[in-house]
């Protein structure tokens, strides 16, 4: 049911009509087609620019009668935007105008939900939930919400094998055919990778997608996958490609899972909880797949060109690659803690040491990478650090800025990658950051 406030009215001025509020900056209203476009004036010209890139679909106001002439009553789409759009007009504060470019890609259907935690100063300012945890449904995203993190489940997992370096279980450069048990890396490089190798993406492996598998199908082991054995839906992994050469692989980190299992003895996702989730004060994240019944509550199902996935969401076995389920409060923590370590703090995770050769540029692809995070690095410098993450029916971000220890996790319950974009660009503009603080 659309509701109406009785302080909003727009009143006619020629071809625009002013939003009546109780406080500057001044805001008009054009016409365009059935909506209206909001024109914000004596703001900051950067917040003035996000304010009107972020209202100027129907999700904000939809003109619902008009006779030219006469009054025009501006209904928005919901209460709560109506309520977040007149805050943001009456407080133009970094927090508002982040929250403000949520609803534009909520409620055209981009998105259903989101979860967004903004990290200043090195330590978590705020985090909020926007949207649904399912089109058509009631329930809405919290600060506990549970999204598929996808390939950001690699920062985690590189984190964890660097743990276990440190703890002598495992070396950076020796073949990791020395200790993979289950099965043999093939192709002409299979005894040579190492897993510098592996976490940098230069270990000659191939980029093969991988989609999960739906809820109720039989489920391959790691193993079935890399041999590309059924119920594995996927081809066979190899390295034949040059070491050393960038080569995004969401295989080669399925190799690392199984080393790492083999190494320990565990089964992974109690190994990353160990290792990384409990040290970190990940508390609500899990790589347990299928999801635990009783997390199930709070998780958002994801979607796929707008529609619920079959099953809420599809299971991922290639738990090192994919598997993380998380809230971008605990992905924060990540970030925050990676950093603590880089700049030598004291009880940190790992070494600072370990930390620097994480965070050092290895390889140059798609981005600059270090050893699990994508990177920003300026004339040899590593400025930020971060990594994207694509599931099916999900999409997610994280990055952090190292000098000044702000920056920003995005989950989002979307198979559009671009659709968090407006978000993001929303927190560079807010928090002047450098637009390119994304690696």
């Amino acid at each position: 049911m659309k509701t109406t406030f009785s302080l909003i009215r727009l009143v006619v001025i020629s071809t625009a009509w002013a939003v009546a509020t109780a406080a500057s900056p001044s805001i008009t209203a054009q016409k365009q087609g059935n909506s209206v476009r909001i024109v914000a004036a004596g703001v900051d010209p950067a917040k003035r620019s996000l304010i009107e890139r972020s209202s100027n679909l129907v999700d904000w106001i939809e003109m619902r009668s008009f006779t030219p002439g006469s009054p025009v009553i501006g209904i928005a789409e919901t209460p709560r935007s109506q309520a977040s759009f007149f805050r943001l007009i009456q407080d133009p504060s970094p927090q508002s105008l982040v929250a403000a470019s949520t609803y534009q890609p909520i409620q055209s259907g981009a998105i259903p939900g989101m979860s967004i935690t903004v990290i200043t100063n090195g330590q978590i300012s705020w985090s909020r939930g926007f949207g649904l945890l399912a089109k058509g449904r009631p329930e809405l995203v919290d600060g506990d919400t549970l999204f598929q993190a996808g390939s950001i489940s690699k920062s985690l997992t590189a984190l964890a094998a660097l743990r276990m370096v440190e703890e002598g279980l495992l070396s950076l450069d020796e073949p990791v055919c020395r200790q993979l048990t289950s099965l043999a890396i093939p192709g002409r490089n299979g005894t040579n990778v190492t897993l510098r190798h592996i976490l940098s993406h230069t270990g000659g492996f191939r980029t093969i997608p991988y989609s999960g598998y739906a809820v109720g199908s039989p489920i391959p082991t790691p193993v079935q996958i890399l041999q590309g054995q059924p119920p594995a839906t996927t081809p066979a992994e190899y390295s034949n490609g040059p070491l050393g050469t960038w080569v995004y692989s969401n295989g080669a980190y399925i190799f690392l899972q199984v080393l790492m299992t083999d190494v320990t003895g565990q089964a992974f996702s109690d190994l990353l909880h160990e290792l990384v989730l409990q040290p970190l004060n990940m508390g609500r994240s899990t790589f347990a797949q299928p999801l635990p019944a009783d997390l199930e509550c709070n998780a958002a199902c994801g979607h796929v060109d707008g529609a619920v996935v079959q099953g809420n969401w599809r299971i991922n076995p290639g738990l090192a690659s994919g598997g993380l389920w998380t809230t971008s409060t605990d992905l924060a923590h990540l970030l925050v803690g990676v950093r603590a370590a880089y700049l030598g703090d004291a009880d940190s995770i790992i070494a600072q040491s370990t930390a620097r050769e994480m965070l050092r540029l290895h390889a140059v692809g798609d981005a600059p990478w270090g050893l699990g995070f994508a990177l920003k690095v300026t004339a040899g410098v590593t400025e930020g650090f971060g990594h994207g993450g694509q599931t099916y029916g999900y999409v997610s971000v994280f990055a952090l800025l190292v000098e000044s220890g702000d920056g920003v996790a995005i989950l989002a319950n979307s198979n559009d990658p671009s659709s968090v974009k407006p978000v993001y660009d929303a927190c560079e503009t807010a928090y002047g950051w450098p637009s390119d603080l994304l690696p």
